[in-house]
């Protein structure tokens, strides 16, 4: 899947080069551990007593003298060391390396992405996931009591420690965060994963706290069903297919999942952000009432689907009764919905390949 940030592409010509230094003057890298879009992460450990294993985030070389990103990757720190949860990794270091890079250190996750747990399951228990989603809810919960805004909630950013029956879990990624006291980005601009971003991103919006209620409720459905509410494997179509059509119901394509996950899933992705949750801790609080009844749920469901499987039993002529037609299927492509279309599309090109 593709974040629409053509200017956060990882350098080729950028490779690791630390291992064996030393940060800061207490910080000695042990391994390269990966690259991403705009640094290196390292392993290290701390020389004089501080914590046995963290991991430090270097800026790219050759994006030191971009002004955004170099900005972005600084923020993130900020971002980390404002947000106070167990779910989110704690600020250790910052700095500049002998090369004059940035670089912040953070506690080391062992884990995985929950983008991988979903590569090798395809779907997640109804417990683990929604478990998971309560500490995401938690974790984001913080942030927006700190005023900031994640924006790019997704898969591959959450990570998972131990084993998804019995999760922790990690938020990674502030670099395209929003904070309550600056823009870091132009009006208009789109910042995020299509597959998992409402329309209100979409189309270049006010950015507000409910992006991430939605955000948070398409990874729940993703874990449940299989799939992302909209994703044609293409940033483009994707966006099309949100802005345009409904999302398949869950219980289209989980059909054991009870209804009550459902109506919470289905709120929690309203397209109209009023019809949301309104605040990612009222999402939260659902969730655990969902927790505290899963075998309920599920006993229920089961009921549900038992009565639905009984043969239907027909009337006699006298006793026949008037059978209510099924309800239409609304036209899911409106007017304004096409027009709206046309000018994200415009956008995201302009954006992409210009």
């Amino acid at each position: 899947m593709l974040a629409l940030s053509a200017a956060l592409d990882a350098p080729e010509s950028d490779s690791p080069d630390l291992v064996g230094k030393v940060l800061a003057g207490v910080w000695e890298v042990v391994r390269h551990v990966a690259i991403g879009s705009m640094g290196h992460v390292y392993e290290v450990r701390h020389t004089d007593g501080g914590p046995a294993r963290a991991a430090a985030k270097v800026l790219h070389t050759e994006l030191v003298h971009n002004k955004e990103v170099a900005f972005r990757f600084r923020r993130e720190a900020e971002i980390l060391d404002a947000i106070h949860s167990p779910h989110v990794p704690r600020l250790f270091d910052r700095g500049r390396d002998e090369m004059g890079r940035p670089f912040f250190v953070i506690e080391y996750i062992a884990g995985r992405e929950l983008f991988q747990v979903l590569e090798e399951q395809k779907t997640l228990p109804l417990h683990p996931a929604l478990e998971i989603t309560r500490q995401i809810c938690q974790a984001i919960g913080a942030a927006h009591r700190a005023g900031i805004i994640h924006r790019d909630l997704k898969p591959e950013n959450i990570m998972i420690v131990g084993s998804p029956a019995a999760p922790e879990v990690k938020i990674l990624d502030f670099s395209v965060s929003k904070m309550d006291d600056i823009a870091l980005t132009q009006a208009g601009t789109i910042l995020g994963t299509p597959a998992y971003m409402p329309p209100e991103q979409a189309l270049g919006q006010e950015i507000t706290p409910k992006v991430d209620v939605y955000a948070v409720g398409a990874m729940l459905y993703d874990m449940l069903c299989g799939q992302a509410p909209f994703d044609e494997g293409e940033p483009g179509r994707t966006l099309g297919a949100l802005l345009t059509r409904d999302a398949p119901r869950p219980r289209s394509l989980a059909p054991d999942l009870p209804e009550e996950v459902e109506a919470v899933i289905l709120r929690a992705i309203a397209k109209d952000p009023a019809k949301r949750y309104a605040s990612i801790d009222a999402l939260e609080g659902e969730i655990g009432l969902l927790l505290g009844n899963v075998s309920g749920l599920r006993k229920r469901s089961h009921e549900v689907d038992d009565e639905a499987a009984r043969p239907t039993q027909v009337p006699s002529p006298a006793g026949a009764t008037r059978v209510a037609a099924a309800p239409r299927r609304r036209v899911a492509v409106a007017i304004t919905s096409l027009v709206l279309l046309v000018a994200a599309v415009v956008a995201v090109a302009v954006r992409l390949f210009v």
